[in-house]
């Protein structure tokens, strides 16, 4: 009887060892998290102090959106997701640097044929579906937000026809999608049995 007290019970010590997990896990989401509040607050008010806000913001998060979404990659070791961005962001910066090159759309001011998709519209909206895919809407929801401040702040400045711009999404959103893949696979819910009674178990394969 001693020697069995003294054993550890395997179910238990790997419900200790999946719950050890899910609080590693969810202290790298709060890094993360963090991660992309900082660079939004101290980078927006940035832009916002230039002498056209709204051109200043919208700038600013054309390069820090995909800076923040990168930067998350290296702080939570994400290397997958990692090489995802990086084939995600250059498909879109070539799809639409190439429509540039081929349609030569006129600006509405009337300068530049370069008009036809936005630029900063497929890169924060690049950005944004990558956070959103991989790692989920918590975070997602935040960025689809900024990138869409991006895309209306282009046709507020008359620099983009607001066909410019939803081109533009969809490039970013459909190049994303199209190579990245959801850093939580699966997580299922079911009863679990233990020596000393029942309960609910969470499983998730990353």
């Amino acid at each position: 009887m001693q020697g069995r007290s003294q054993r550890a019970d395997p179910v238990l010590t790997a419900v200790a060892a999946n719950q050890l997990a899910e609080l590693t896990r969810h202290v790298d989401y709060c890094h993360m998290k963090r991660v992309l509040c900082l660079l939004t607050l101290v980078l927006v008010p940035a832009g916002a102090m230039c002498k056209e806000p709204i051109a200043g913001a919208g700038d600013t998060l054309q390069y820090a959106m995909p800076a923040a979404a990168l930067g998350t990659t290296y702080l939570l070791g994400d290397d997958d997701g990692r090489v995802q961005f990086c084939k995600a962001a250059l498909t879109s910066l070539g799809l639409t640097q190439g429509l540039k090159w081929a349609v030569q759309e006129t600006r509405p001011t009337g300068h530049h044929t370069s008009s036809f998709p936005s630029g900063h519209t497929s890169a924060s909206f690049s950005a944004a579906s990558f956070v959103q895919r991989r790692w989920g809407w918590s975070c997602g929801a935040p960025a689809y937000a900024l990138a869409t401040y991006v895309g209306w702040s282009r046709v507020d400045l008359k620099a983009h026809f607001a066909h410019d711009v939803l081109a533009g999404a969809a490039i970013g959103i459909v190049s994303t999608y199209w190579f990245t893949t959801p850093l939580s696979e699966k997580i299922s819910v079911g009863p679990m049995v233990m020596d000393r009674g029942v309960g609910i178990g969470f499983k998730s394969e990353w």
